[in-house]
């Protein structure tokens, strides 16, 4: 079994936004591993609000 990451530095996103954000994430990803034909285990997909400054 191989890890993956993605980092992704979106500041620009609302922070109401960003939990849709990390669902649709997870489906598309899910979706293109599907249409390549790898097989995907667990997903795990975060985000954070960064700090104000």
């Amino acid at each position: 079994m191989s890890d993956f990451l993605l980092e992704l530095r979106c500041e620009e996103i609302p922070a109401r936004m960003q939990a849709g954000a990390r669902a649709d994430l997870e489906k598309l990803f899910r979706k293109e591993m599907d249409a390549a034909g790898v097989a995907v285990g667990e997903v795990a997909v975060w985000s954070t609000r960064a700090a104000s400054r």
